[in-house]
């Protein structure tokens, strides 16, 4: 296939999103697919393996500064795009990249399918705009009304979506781990060492581990509030990391008790090593659509603390994986941990759960998964419409959908 991506976010930028599409395009270059990209400005470098990678100049958005608010496409970017002569368009972000590949989409007749990765909807009472959510839902619906298919990252955010109204069918685009990066064998004494201080002598000192972005919707106050209940246990002998930064970073520096390290953003083997070194994973974010980040714990054999929320409830399974906590209560999440800090032999237990868990989440099956997906949607008509009962309906004729459907999206069928 010739596809092209429109996105709001691209590597170097450090999220669940960037990383998942370069994995993406890695994976369907080597497939023999032939990929264009049109992306903001976030590095000199184009992206490894693409046909062409356009770059849009703009500004960052105020209340979220690693998304850019991208100016229109230029005369050269057309060009380019109508000699590729692209199978689909695939508007992977909502922001006004997406937007811009969405109307291009439509106004050349090119299948469209989107995806639907970030909950920004929830986002908005922590940068003060709560009253704005039922306006956001509605731009949302309307940003992918035109689109064949929604990708989703998980069966919570399928759900989510057919509550809040959207019609199309809704596919998985989920997501996988390589555990020859995050594996256990990255474990590095020297930095437990490092970390723990003077608790590096002895042999309970523990660490608690963190890894994302430092903003107000991950929810690291309500670790924060935790980590001193926790730290009043087990005094000096445990740590707690945080990897990552972000705008909160300086409120929560300021917040920060005795025992919190900020370890900054992590790359390649300095952050397998960091996943590896540590004991528990503790992710107190309730607005993950799917929780990148703690499938790489888990591949790097660590047990996994988060609210019972979201997408993270379909990888941190209790008993098996980690345990899962009442959404923004400090008590509880503090409670699990210091139950798991107590109890050597279920950490291990879940430890190796975890790890079995990741290391059936294979980048390769997943993602030849959604090009088959994608290969359906091309071999469509131009300009295709979905309807409420899953029909594609176009000027000229009326496909059936290739796949089964329900009134109000696709019938999914779990990955194991």
């Amino acid at each position: 296939m010739r596809i092209a991506l429109f996105t709001d976010t691209f590597l170097p930028t450090v999220n669940g999103v960037a990383r998942s599409l370069a994995r993406f395009l890695d994976h369907a270059v080597g497939r023999g697919h032939e990929v264009g990209m049109v992306s903001t400005r976030v590095g000199a470098e184009p992206a490894p393996g693409a046909v062409f990678h356009h770059q849009v100049s703009g500004i960052p958005f105020l209340l979220y500064p690693e998304l850019q608010a991208a100016g229109p496409l230029s005369r050269a970017t057309k060009r380019q795009l109508e000699a590729f002569r692209p199978q689909v368009v695939w508007a992977v972000t909502e922001g006004l990249v997406g937007w811009q590949g969405r109307s291009w989409a439509r106004r050349n007749g090119v299948p469209l399918v989107s995806s639907f990765c970030t909950d920004f909807p929830s986002y908005l009472a922590d940068y003060g705009l709560k009253g704005s959510e039922g306006l956001l839902w509605f731009l949302l619906r309307t940003f992918h009304g035109p689109s064949c298919v929604v990708f989703c990252p998980s069966r919570a955010t399928q759900e989510q979506l057919r509550e809040r109204g959207f019609r199309n069918p809704l596919r998985l685009w989920t997501r996988g781990v390589d555990t020859d990066v995050f594996s256990p064998a990255f474990r590095d004494l020297e930095l437990r060492r490092s970390l723990l201080g003077e608790a590096a002598d002895d042999e309970g000192g523990m660490i608690l581990l963190y890894v994302g972005r430092l903003a107000a919707e991950k929810r690291l106050d309500i670790l924060l509030e935790a980590f001193r209940a926790i730290r009043q246990r087990w005094c000096s002998r445990v740590v707690l990391a945080l990897a990552g930064d972000g705008p909160a970073r300086p409120f929560l520096e300021r917040m920060a008790g005795e025992g919190v390290v900020f370890l900054g953003y992590r790359r390649g083997e300095a952050l397998s090593k960091v996943y590896a070194s540590a004991d528990l994973f503790v992710f107190p974010s309730d607005t993950e659509t799917f929780g990148n980040v703690a499938l790489e714990a888990m591949a790097s054999g660590l047990p996994v603390v988060a609210p019972a929320k979201g997408g993270v409830q379909e990888i941190v399974i209790p008993h098996r994986t980690g345990v899962l906590v009442p959404p923004r209560d400090p008590a509880a999440l503090a409670g699990a941990v210091l139950e798991l800090l107590n109890a050597p032999a279920e950490r291990a237990r879940l430890a190796e759960g975890a790890r079995r868990l990741a290391g059936e989440r294979s980048w390769e099956t997943i993602l030849d998964r959604f090009l088959q997906d994608l290969s359906r949607v091309a071999l469509h008509p131009s300009g295709p419409q979905v309807q409420a009962e899953g029909t594609i309906h176009n000027r000229s004729r009326r496909a059936t959908f290739p796949w089964p459907v329900r009134h109000g999206g696709a019938v999914e069928r779990p990955l194991s």
